[in-house]
């Protein structure tokens, strides 16, 4: 068997999506994209644009006791959602 990780504070990170279509001129998603940051037990998701003001763009999600690894968070989009994979300390 392996060793569970160490309980603790990792690195905190960040990162950024663009969407499959972003550069299409008629797409929905058109000039859009997701950053995101973790720290420690916590990730912010926030959704901007070139082109319009977003209302309501941003989430912040915490994982008590939980902490997020370094590079453990993944963003993928099927045809009409956008999935969020994260990596934890626990998982």
């Amino acid at each position: 068997g392996t060793a569970p990780l160490p309980a603790g504070r990792y690195a905190d990170s960040a990162g950024g999506f663009c969407y499959r279509e972003s550069a299409q001129l008629a797409a929905v998603t058109r000039n859009r994209f997701v950053r995101w940051s973790t720290s420690g037990d916590t990730v912010e998701l926030v959704e901007e644009s070139l082109d319009v003001e977003l209302l309501h763009n941003a989430v912040r999600l915490r994982l008590q006791g939980c902490p997020l690894l370094p590079g453990g968070v993944q963003l993928c989009e099927t045809h009409s959602q956008l999935v969020l994979l994260l990596l934890t300390s626990q998982s």
